[in-house]
């Protein structure tokens, strides 16, 4: 579904009103949130149609956007507008590589640094691209293998690719995630699984989750230190008796 014109669907609210109804959507007010979110429904597509390409993956994480801003905003002098602004971005732009791209978003970012330099200075030798990018050969054999094509079983069309060696190792990867996945599941507490996931799932920072939970960064990379430990040692005892 293609969002470009939805937005002429539904009035705009003013900054008076978002002010107004705020304070009872962070109580959990569903009503005046659901109000909030469509006054912005015709800003949230003006972005998606100007970052996300009108995509409803991107709309959608839009939405998501508007609501982290009003979970998150305090009134200190900054417009809701403003900060909201910075929240839909984040998701819309997330969402659009995470569908261009694979790979956490350090590589993203650093894989587009790598096409553009490429795509300006085709015949750099390796050892300048490292220099100019400030990268290591491990990073760029990781930007390298996060060239390949994203694969679905649901789609014939990419049956041929696994049966090449990039084909292999996108196979390996999604069977480690699942497996990754049910040691979290299996060995971390509720809010140990919740942040490790956000961090290497969702592509959050620990700063944004620190913002977004109302505790220090340092929480948060204990918590996540805390569940990694736990299935370290699971994973290191099991394998005693493999």
């Amino acid at each position: 579904m293609n969002t470009r014109n939805l937005y002429r669907e539904y009035p705009a609210i003013t900054e008076a009103e978002v002010q107004q109804l705020l304070p009872l959507a962070q109580k959990g007010d569903i009503e005046a949130r659901n109000k909030i979110i469509e006054g912005y429904l015709k800003y949230i597509t003006h972005l998606n149609n100007k970052y996300g390409n009108g995509s409803e993956d991107c709309f959608q994480a839009a939405t998501f956007g508007v609501v982290e801003g009003i979970k998150n905003y305090k009134n200190n002098g900054t417009k809701f507008s403003t900060y909201c602004y910075l929240w839909m971005k984040q998701k819309i732009s997330r969402t659009r590589d995470l569908q261009l791209y694979d790979g956490n978003t350090a590589l993203i970012e650093t894989r587009k640094r790598h096409e553009k330099l490429i795509k300006d200075n085709p015949l750099l030798q390796e050892k300048e691209v490292l220099r100019k990018l400030d990268i290591s050969k491990s990073t760029l054999r990781g930007i390298e293998r996060s060239k390949y094509t994203k694969i679905s079983l649901q789609n014939e069309k990419n049956w041929d690719f696994l049966g090449t060696n990039a084909g292999e190792i996108e196979v390996e990867r999604r069977i480690n995630r699942e497996y990754l996945e049910y040691l979290i599941k299996k060995y971390c507490t509720k809010r140990e699984a919740v942040v490790i996931k956000q961090l290497y799932f969702e592509e959050y920072t620990e700063q944004e989750l620190a913002k977004i939970y109302n505790i220090t960064v340092s929480g948060i990379h204990f918590i996540k230190n805390s569940g990694i430990s736990k299935i370290r040692k699971k994973v290191k005892n099991e394998s005693k008796y493999n």
